[in-house]
Parts: structure tokens; C-alpha cells; sequence
């Protein structure tokens, strides 16, 4: 890849590492967040009840995607100070976060509001068998939830704030804000894991998703503004 051609690959994922990160930080404000237990059937009607739902997660979807650019934008400016074992987790890290926060959004945004409308509308002879199967794929959906706030809101943002510190590309501060983020990613994969549906555990998945979400448009600004960094 010759200068010029390095130059536009950069300005190119910085452009989405910021529109993608910032229609995240906007889905994450529109996001219902009515503190009802995930797996109740109380939850399934707010669900089946949210008009906004499927486009929300779409978004949440589509921002995934652009962001994915802009992580191996910020791979690539990296690479010009750091180490290349933490530097291939962190790309690779990116990778598997990206696979699993499509398919926690796909089943959370198209299979949760399929499920909580099949179960509402069901005759009264299969009502109870539906919200049964209803009830299942919440649980699913916790599962990958928490393997999406494991590996794109704790792993993904550690090493890249790692990298970002120990190199000289980016500000400190910004590889702070995303291990900070990391954190709290972590601590909302475990809570929901491993424990009963939780506030403590919700309020540390929105924390990650800003932080994390601020972290990549701040990398994206630097890496636009200076694209031969």
C-alpha cells in the first residue's frame, strides 16, 4: 500500500470509527431501558409493544459494520509503534467481537420481538407453549449478550487501550477511557452470566457501550486529522 492509498484507508476508517461509534452512542440513547427483568414475560411485552425495537437494533447492526473499518483503521496506525503479538489479539479480538455483536443484535433485534409477537397472538391453547419458547430465546439472548459484552465491550477495548498507551499514535488518555470502558464491560458480561438479571449489571453494559463507543470516535478524530501518524 503506497502513501497516498495508506492516507485514504485511513481517513476512511477514522470517518467510520466516528459515524459508526456516534449512531451507537444515539441507538444506546433510544434504547429502551425500562429495568425489567430480560427473561420475565413482562419484558416480552414491552417488546412486543416497542414500535422502535427492530430499528434500534438494526442501527445498533449497521454501526457494528462501519465501526469494524475504523477498528482496523486504528489497527493499522498502530502498527507503527507496537508490539505485533498484542496488536494481532486486538485485531483478531475485533474480528470475533464484531461476529458476536452481529448475532446478539440479530437475535435480540429481529428473534425477541418475533418471539414476544408469536407469544401475545398465539390461540389460548398454545399461549403457554409459546411463552415458553419466548422465555428460551431471551435466555439465548443473554448468552450472547454476555459474550458480546465479554469480547467487544471488555477483551476489544483492553488491548486497544493498551496498545494506544504504550505507543506513541495516540493520546494516553484515549487508551485510558477505553480500558476504563473495558472494565465495566466486563463486570456487565459476568454480572449477567453469572448471576440472576440485574440494574448493577444493566447500568454497566450502557457505561461500557458510551465508553467504549467515545473511546473509537476520539481515535477516529486523532487518525483523521492525522492520517500518517
Amino acid at each position: 500500500m503506497n502513501s497516498s492509498h495508506e492516507k485514504d484507508f485511513s481517513k476512511i476508517g477514522a470517518l467510520c470509527a466516528i459515524i459508526g461509534s456516534s449512531i451507537t452512542l444515539i441507538a444506546n440513547l433510544f434504547h429502551p431501558k425500562d429495568f425489567i427483568p430480560y427473561d420475565s414475560a413482562t419484558h416480552l411485552k414491552s417488546i412486543a409493544s416497542d414500535q422502535s425495537w427492530g430499528v434500534d437494533h438494526f442501527a445498533f447492526l449497521v454501526a457494528g459494520a462501519i465501526v469494524f473499518w475504523g477498528l482496523l483503521a486504528i489497527s493499522d496506525a498502530l502498527a507503527k509503534t507496537s508490539e505485533g503479538s498484542l496488536l494481532t489479539l486486538a485485531t483478531y479480538s475485533a474480528i470475533i467481537g464484531t461476529v458476536i455483536l452481529a448475532c446478539f443484535f440479530v437475535i435480540d433485534g429481529y428473534g425477541m420481538k418475533a418471539a414476544s409477537d408469536l407469544w401475545l397472538n398465539a390461540p389460548a391453547t398454545e399461549t403457554t407453549s409459546a411463552l415458553y419458547a419466548a422465555l428460551l430465546m431471551s435466555k439465548l439472548g443473554l448468552a450472547f449478550g454476555s459474550a458480546y459484552f465479554f469480547w467487544y465491550l471488555g477483551l476489544m477495548p483492553l488491548l486497544y487501550g493498551i496498545l494506544i498507551i504504550r505507543g506513541g499514535t495516540f493520546p494516553k488518555w484515549i487508551g485510558i477511557t477505553a480500558i476504563l470502558g473495558s472494565l465495566l464491560g466486563v463486570l456487565a458480561s459476568g454480572g449477567f452470566f453469572l448471576f440472576p438479571y440485574n440494574t448493577a449489571s444493566l447500568l454497566f453494559f450502557i457505561g461500557a457501550q458510551a465508553m467504549v463507543s467515545i473511546w473509537s470516535i476520539c481515535a477516529g478524530v486523532v487518525l483523521y486529522r492525522h492520517p500518517s501518524a
